[in-house]
């Protein structure tokens, strides 16, 4: 199983959108977040902070987990990914290839906007918390959303 990390990037109460374009490595287009792979023996935390660097060109100041984690298939490998909130500070975002463009949004906007495949319902009610530090879930939670014909 492949280990990767999500996060929210958060920056004077807004959140971070990104856009990629259509890429065979990367799926299709839409507006995401900042997610990766854990490489080696690195912590999550410092998954966190290497990605949101190579992609945004931001500082990580503090990752806050949410306790909150999913199980899914990409091509042909079984992922498990560990969802996080990151606070940056204010500078410019230098985007990498991975995506075209960039908006900072308030948090109805965001989850309008960013292509969820769960329950933005959820989603919404779990950010809130985690901007404000706090956990949604007290234990951890994961969501398993692998094929069932495996």
């Amino acid at each position: 199983m492949q280990e990767k990390i999500l996060t929210f990037i958060i920056r004077d109460e807004k959140m971070l959108a990104l856009y990629s374009e259509p890429h065979p490595e990367h799926g299709k287009g839409d507006w995401f977040v900042v997610t990766g792979g854990v490489e080696d023996s690195e912590s999550h935390e410092t998954v966190v902070t290497r990605e949101v660097m190579e992609e945004t060109g931001l500082v990580v100041r503090e990752t806050v987990f949410l306790n909150w984690s999913s199980i899914y298939n990409w091509e042909e490998d079984i992922c498990e990914e560990y969802n996080f909130i990151s606070f940056v500070d204010l500078s410019d975002v230098i985007l990498n290839e991975e995506h075209s463009k960039y908006e900072w949004l308030e948090l109805e906007d965001f989850i309008e906007r960013i292509k969820w495949g769960g329950d933005k319902k959820l989603l919404r009610e779990v950010l809130k918390k985690g901007m404000n530090r706090e956990k949604y879930f007290q234990k951890l939670e994961i969501k398993d959303y692998r094929r069932k014909d495996e």
